[in-house]
């Protein structure tokens, strides 16, 4: 029978089955961890499924016809993503067949494969051995933002998130390893959020997820050989990373203009850098140097980032 009671710390309601009393289950809401108490209500199973509907199943209003996470999310697609994944699928099946006809070249595409499986392998193992993992009892308010995107955003389950000082850097990203997904955030990134506030973080955060659900970093490896050709590669990600800007900013608006301000500015001069003047350098910073150095670049400009996002608005 279905028990239902209040989270502890929140107030929402919490739904379990099949626990005992004084097992801990996690409230969605808000992430903390409570106990089931001898006082939790018994409810049928039909009302326990009406109460544990995601989020965005209960809060989100939606058209006619109805509009879920995953048409939100091809809706805010950058074009140029699609296009350059179809020529970099072509190209790379094409080299795949190269290296299956040539006894040579699959001896080198192994090699390569077991090279790079190490090489992310030891990061994975430093990351997990010395970044702090980002749970209901470290870093909650962090821990919280992820769950209520996740949720949002329609993800089967929040990544392993780990925060990492990185000498000062402004960063997060995303990564895969054996079928487990794991987001990264710069210790100054979050340094920031706790004295200005969530918006910034969270946007960042919803960013990363947005990699993870556009499933970016499996179609990367089924595409690693177009990812190594010069300027298609880079074409490839610069799209992605325009298509995570435009998810982030439509679930956190509030967040995305400081969020990547705070990228080109530091988390000190951020707030007083003249955004519109910043856009303008599209057009004033321009030549070759600027140009090629964008052309082998993973990420666009910044400016021409928060450009992007204004115009998508």
């Amino acid at each position: 029978m279905p028990l239902k009671f209040r989270c502890s710390t929140c107030g929402k309601d919490i739904v379990v089955r099949f626990l005992k009393v004084g097992e801990i289950v996690e409230c969605k809401a808000c992430g903390a961890g409570n106990p089931v108490p001898q006082s939790a209500e018994s409810i049928d199973d039909e009302t326990a499924t009406q109460l544990t509907r995601s989020p965005v199943e209960e809060n989100t209003q939606v058209p006619s016809g109805g509009v879920n996470a995953g048409v939100v999310m091809d809706s805010l697609i950058h074009p140029k993503e699609k296009v350059y994944f179809g020529i970099s699928v072509v190209i790379s099946l094409l080299i795949y067949l190269l290296c299956v006809v040539s006894i040579i070249g699959i001896v080198y595409l192994v090699i390569g494969g077991i090279i790079a499986l190490i090489l992310h392998g030891l990061f994975i193992g430093n990351l997990r051995g010395n970044g702090i993992r980002v749970s209901e009892k470290q870093f909650p308010e962090v821990y919280r933002i992820a769950l209520q995107l996740a949720h949002q955003m329609e993800l089967n389950s929040v990544p392993a998130i780990y925060v990492l000082q990185a000498g000062g850097l402004l960063n997060a990203f995303a990564t895969r390893f054996f079928g487990r997904d794991f987001v990264v955030i710069y210790s100054d990134v979050l340094e920031l959020a706790y004295r200005e506030g969530d918006a910034e973080l969270a946007f960042v955060i919803c960013h990363e997820l947005a990699h993870i659900k556009r499933k970016h970093l499996t179609r990367r490896l089924i595409i690693y050989p177009a990812m190594l050709i010069p300027f298609l590669g880079a074409a490839y990600s610069r799209a992605c990373e325009y298509t995570c800007d435009r998810v982030g900013a439509h679930y956190q608006p509030d967040g995305a203009l400081g969020g990547l301000l705070v990228l080109a500015a530091g988390k000190m001069l951020c707030q007083n850098v003249n955004a519109q003047e910043f856009v303008n350098q599209v057009n004033s910073e321009q030549g070759f140097w600027v140009g090629f150095s964008e052309l082998l670049s993973t990420h666009p400009n910044l400016p021409k980032r928060v450009a992007a996002l204004n115009h998508s608005k």
